[in-house]
């Protein structure tokens, strides 16, 4: 590793072309940019799992926007907008798209009103567990696809919803991994990164099978041998279980949410 990291991360291989792509040469991008690109090296020379980041700290210095909404976006999303474009882009062109997963999202949503004193130029939200987006892509996933929905006020689901189990299992599906399969010693227990109720698995699949929304329609990996990005924070634990397993993993994490 210490011989070939050097080379790994020397960014100046890289053309003018490709550094514009990711947004290195403007300020607001570069950061994540760099991650960005970065990965994209990573991947290429087989590693199994990356981490990219995006927010931390305290304040407008993350995604935690409870006080002026409009800024704290514009500005982290204008830091990452560009950069991830870029490596989908990227990762398209030299063929690594399709057997690579991307996951965008954060660890839960944004209440619909604001939170604390409103004025015309200043308001936030607050966080909202119930329900939250992401998008996923590459590796075999339908595109253009959309599962779930909200009702009018944005706060609870009202159409095909999607437990963070579902999600995960299908994650290991994309793995090569079977959900019900791998498991865990913890404090006297073999445990799942899915669960172990059983009853509750079979009543998720069923409710998925009555609405036409079976793993096929959200998940069709090409081979095996799938790549994985996972941007997220809720997926922690399975990055840190399949990282060593059939695929390399990109985890990115928006701190501390995403709308």
């Amino acid at each position: 590793m210490q011989s070939a990291a050097p080379e790994a991360v020397d960014l100046n291989q890289e053309s003018a072309a490709t550094r514009t792509l990711y947004g290195l040469e403007e300020k607001r991008t570069e950061v994540f940019g760099r991650q960005c690109l970065l990965a994209r090296r990573l991947v290429e020379r087989g590693v199994r799992f990356v981490q990219l980041y995006s927010g931390g700290n305290h304040g407008d210095s993350n995604w935690d926007a409870h006080g002026d909404l409009v800024k704290n976006h514009e500005l982290h999303a204008g830091a990452t907008d560009r950069p991830i474009a870029g490596l989908i882009q990227d990762l398209k062109q030299r063929g690594l798209l399709d057997d690579t997963l991307i996951v965008w999202g954060g660890e839960f949503g944004r209440t619909v009103y604001s939170q604390g004193a409103v004025s015309k130029d200043n308001y936030g939200r607050d966080h909202h567990p119930r329900c939250y987006s992401l998008w996923v892509s590459g590796a075999g996933i339908r595109r253009g696809h959309v599962i779930g929905e909200t009702d009018d006020f944005c706060y609870n689901i009202v159409r095909d919803p999607v437990h963070v189990r579902d999600f995960h299992a299908t994650i290991l599906a994309l793995l090569g991994l079977d959900h019900e399969r791998l498991s865990f010693r913890f404090q006297g227990l073999d445990q799942r990164l899915t669960g172990v109720d059983v009853e509750a698995d079979h009543r998720r699949t069923a409710a998925r099978e009555r609405n036409g929304h079976r793993q096929a329609d959200i998940a069709k990996p090409n081979d095996a041998d799938a790549s994985v990005i996972v941007v997220g924070r809720a997926e922690r634990k399975l990055a840190a279980r399949c990282a060593s397993r059939h695929r390399p993993l990109i985890f990115a994490t928006l701190s501390a949410v995403w709308p």
